[in-house]
């Protein structure tokens, strides 16, 4: 069987502000793999999707595709989303070489769906053959004298003339039934597909400051096996954040129901800026950052009519509170 490795070199992704040891292991996800493209497109018409989910920009530049025979060097394509910089939470891809036929003109409308320009895309100098029998996919660190392997992986043969998605992000990539054919046989690159979920869906991530305390609220319009949450704080968004919470705060599991969780962080200086992130740790051990968001307490407590729509969105609909507590945190 032939083995396709993925190596990220040095300059990989910026985690200077994550504390807790979130490996970048934990946050590259392959998401995506058009191995057997429709209408024979397979010359020049393969590519791999990736997730952004270590909580930090992350530089795909300086990343190099193994694919048998010679190493292949993943650069910037002119006219899109710069790979050196990718979002987190964002998708990027990493097209082969054009040859028969060619990423960009394929995705441009006409056979399939456009692939528009704010979306982050990679070109290899070379091309690759993706085998329709399924194969090794390995993804590395070479930039240490001791390599070291983040993924690696046989994806199965479970589409035909199609993608294969993973049809949780952040599940596991070595189980078969966690990859499925897409229904949109194109493929969706560069974002969610229609077939795809993160384990939580986070729909709004507020502060409500007060007298020598903020109060933290998150709602999760969904969660798939969801172990619970973790809250960091900062003196600086671009700091050093630390945990504040004791245990972890316990989620819903797997819910399609929306849930309300709350924390509060007191002991606090007055008229100071406080930034936060939120963690939600899967069951399998991942971890997704979501924020930064900040606020300043005040003397007087702020009400929650007080509140604007942005800071505190409305009460209508909430689903049941989950938890109400409260940090022992001392300052940074």
């Amino acid at each position: 069987m032939k083995a396709l490795i993925f190596v990220a070199c040095a300059g990989l992704c910026t985690l200077s502000q994550v504390v807790f040891g979130a490996d970048i292991n934990l946050g590259v996800e392959i998401s995506e793999i058009m191995y057997d493209t429709p209408n024979d497109y397979d010359a020049g018409g393969e590519w791999i999707e990736i997730y952004n989910d270590t909580g930090s920009p992350l530089d795909i530049s300086n990343w190099q595709v193994w694919d048998g025979a010679i190493w292949r060097t993943i650069s910037q394509e002119s006219g899109y989303g710069d790979i050196t910089n990718i979002p987190a939470g964002s998708y990027a891809v990493i097209c082969e070489n054009a040859t028969t036929y060619d990423f960009v003109a394929l995705y441009d409308g006409d056979p399939f769906p456009n692939f528009p320009a704010s979306r982050y895309l990679g070109r290899l100098d070379g091309t690759i053959s993706l085998l329709q029998s399924g194969e090794i996919i390995r993804l590395r660190d070479d930039s240490t004298p001791t390599p070291v392997t983040y993924q690696d992986f046989d994806y199965p043969d479970n589409a035909t003339n199609a993608a294969l998605v993973k049809a949780v992000i952040r599940s596991s990539e070595d189980a078969s039934s966690n990859w499925e054919q897409a229904t949109t046989v194109s493929g969706s690159p560069g974002v969610e597909g229609e077939d795809q979920s993160l384990p939580v869906t986070l729909s709004s991530f507020t502060a409500l400051p007060g007298d020598g305390q903020i109060v933290l609220r998150w709602i999760t319009e969904s969660e798939i096996d969801n172990l619970g949450f973790n809250v960091y704080r900062s003196l600086k968004e671009d700091g050093e954040y630390r945990r504040i919470n004791g245990d972890l705060i316990r989620g819903a599991g797997s819910s399609a129901m929306r849930s309300e969780y709350s924390f509060t962080d007191v002991r606090l200086t007055n008229g100071r800026t406080y930034c936060y992130k939120l963690e939600d740790v899967s069951f399998d051990g991942k971890h997704t950052l979501h924020g930064p968001i900040q606020a300043i307490p005040k003397g007087a407590a702020q009400s929650e009519e007080e509140a604007s729509e942005e800071e505190w969105p409305k009460r209508s609909g909430w689903g049941k509170v989950k938890h109400s507590l409260q940090s022992g945190a001392k300052e940074d």
